[in-house]
């Protein structure tokens, strides 16, 4: 109760109240530093499934343990969603906790609905708290690393990012509209659901592309399963060029990517769009889907340009399946429809960046949403001599600008790595006739039943054990360690040995994701509300927190603690921690931390599951 106090005290705004973290900010006149370094760029949008469905028992992320979980009037956590159906009780409620699907059939089994109104009564007016009645008991189950093992394998490799949100509280179009175009609102119009009569109307980023001379393509089979939201607007269905219709709206193949991948004459912007039995979107099974993905992988980094590639992979919305985290909203004066609702964010979906500067078990904590893809794509076109923007979104309305990032952070362009990992090899998916069945196969096991709510039999999810060095801003929602050095080569790790003791040990690790760590290494981070500042409490001592005395850092009750910032590197994935009262940074000296003026002294941060 120490630390809510000191929260308080300090208004403090924790997960629950969706505190923010601003972008990065930068010099608008200059592109990136090392963007250069990216020739092309792979978008991969599949469909329907949250981060906690996919990712909850994940390690180093933002999962089932999240210390900065929100906590219920009835004062449960948000994990224990409240269930009128439920046989089990606690502090009065009966809840359900998220469960595993398993079986033969847990690829196919559904969760709830993706719609608009379901997606905002489980929202629930901020609270996060009506799913199972507001969408669906359903909602609640997830998988985990045996039944997705090529995309728990791709994140063992490179980076996956934990705070990325679908943009819309609702289903599948909305949400691509936005990943196509930057809104799903405008010319007096907002679209909430999958009708997409009569068409759009204001510019789509393809067509930005084409006026900044940026070479692209939108590769797809005949079956696209409609998600090609460039078929939704008036522009491309009846004015666009022959030669525009090509590259945005008639199906060139799936294999004619490999071949170009193959050949190293990939567009500089490629767009992949999967066919409906292999997009993921449930009851259609997971497997299949990242079959395809294996494709897309092998495409990529077996090609002679894999070297200038970035393949990032998303996904829309969260198909009805929970997310713990509650979604930033914009203010009740940017709110839609009547009554008015906010548009999004809506809950977080997965997020996995494939290149050699993302290589390593490693997670991206910063905001991000389906605008972030476009704001990458600004800044890594760049600017012209005055510096604007060559190619500008500028249907990304203010509040996304300032509220959610723009991915360049993720990439560490000093230390790139072109090794090639070896996925796990999956299966064909079953096909007739050259028709996909993988969904009709999983679905005709009828003797294998599908998972329901195991109500009289829950058990708190578990969550793998591990470590990810953390890329970006530091947010809350993970267990953190902060150590000096290379763990490989021997690294410092500040350590809370007791309730008046901060200490730094030693320590050494052949493999980051296998690090053993002690207890008193674990540390949480609270944010002060509306400010970039922190309080970093011990998890081995809680209630005491990191402070400043007399220029010497050691451990003090949190509600009298000092706030620091963390200012991020992404050569090297560093972190400067600065005290905000002196503006001093955070250093070792001997076995003790003490504060420098000069900003030389950096972190290695690691969010750690254990």
């Amino acid at each position: 109760m120490k630390i809510q106090a000191a929260i308080a005290a300090l208004a403090v705004m924790g997960s629950s109240l969706c505190a923010l973290a601003n972008p990065v900010s930068r010099d608008s006149s200059q592109r990136e530093a090392g963007l250069d370094k990216i020739k092309h760029v792979v978008l991969f949008m599949q469909e329907n499934r949250s981060f906690d469905h996919y990712f909850g028992t994940s390690y180093g992320t933002r999962n089932f343990q999240d210390p900065n979980v929100g906590i219920q009037k009835n004062g449960l956590n948000l994990f224990y969603q409240p269930d009128s159906s439920s046989t089990d009780v606690k502090n009065g409620t009966k809840y359900l906790l998220p469960y595993r699907l398993g079986g033969k059939r847990a690829g196919c089994t559904e969760g709830g609905s993706n719609a608009w109104t379901e997606n905002h009564s489980a929202w629930n007016n901020g609270t996060n708290d009506n799913w199972t009645a507001g969408n669906s008991p359903g909602s609640m189950g997830y998988l985990t690393r045996d039944e997705i093992i090529f995309l728990y394998a791709l994140t063992d490799a490179f980076a996956v990012a934990d705070g990325y949100h679908q943009s819309v509280i609702g289903p599948t179009e909305p949400n691509r509209l936005v990943w196509m175009s930057g809104t799903n609102a405008a010319d007096g119009r907002v679209v909430t659901n999958n009708i997409e009569i009569p068409g759009m109307t204001w510019e789509t980023y393809p067509e930005v592309l084409t006026k900044a001379n940026i070479t692209w393509q939108v590769f797809e089979d005949l079956d696209n399963f409609d998600d090609n939201s460039l078929l939704w607007f008036e522009y491309w269905r009846w004015k666009a060029s022959l030669e525009e219709r090509k590259k945005g709206i008639l199906p060139i193949g799936l294999s004619t990517f490999y071949d170009r991948a193959k050949a190293g004459t990939l567009p500089q912007v490629s767009i992949i769009i999967a066919p409906r039995e292999l997009s993921e979107h449930p009851d259609n099974v997971p497997a299949a889907g990242h079959w395809l993905q294996e494709q897309v992988y092998n495409a990529v980094t077996s090609s002679p340009s894999y070297n200038e590639t970035a393949l990032i992979i998303s996904y829309d919305e969260n198909g009805g399946f929970y997310d713990h985290v509650i979604p930033p909203v914009p203010p009740t004066s940017e709110w839609v429809l009547n009554p008015p609702v906010p548009n999004g964010l809506g809950s977080r979906v997965p997020f996995i960046v494939v290149s050699p500067w993302t290589r390593g078990a490693s997670v991206y904590t910063e905001l991000l949403d389906h605008t972030s893809q476009l704001k990458f794509l600004e800044q890594w076109i760049g600017y012209d001599s005055n510096g604007t923007l060559i190619a500008p979104c500028n249907n990304i309305d203010d509040w996304h600008r300032q509220t959610t990032g723009d991915l360049v952070s993720i990439f560490d362009f000093d230390h790139p790595d072109y090794t090639t990992p070896a996925m796990p090899v999956m299966d064909k998916p079953s096909s007739i006739l050259g028709v996909w069945t993988s969904t009709e196969s999983c679905e005709l096991q009828l003797t294998a039943p599908k998972t329901k709510p195991p109500y009289g039999n829950q058990t708190y999810p578990q969550v793998e054990k591990g470590t990810r060095q953390v890329r970006g801003h530091i947010l809350e929602g993970r267990t953190y360690t902060l150590t000096q050095g290379s763990l490989n080569s021997g690294a410092t790790v500040v350590q809370a040995t007791s309730a008046n003791s901060l200490v730094v040990g030693s320590i050494t690790s052949s493999d980051t994701a296998s690090t053993t760590w002690t207890d008193t290494s674990y540390f949480i981070v609270h944010q002060i509300q509306g400010q970039d500042q922190y309080l970093i409490e011990s998890a081995a001592q809680p209630g005491q927190c990191l402070s400043v005395k007399a220029k010497q850092v050691a451990l003090a009750p949190c509600q009298t603690a000092s706030s620091f910032a963390f200012d991020y590197q992404a050569s090297g994935a560093q972190h400067l921690i600065k005290d905000t009262g002196s503006g001093f940074y955070i250093t070792t000296q001997r076995n003790a931390l003490t504060l420098t003026q000069s900003p030389s002294s950096s972190w290695s941060v690691y969010s750690v599951s254990h």
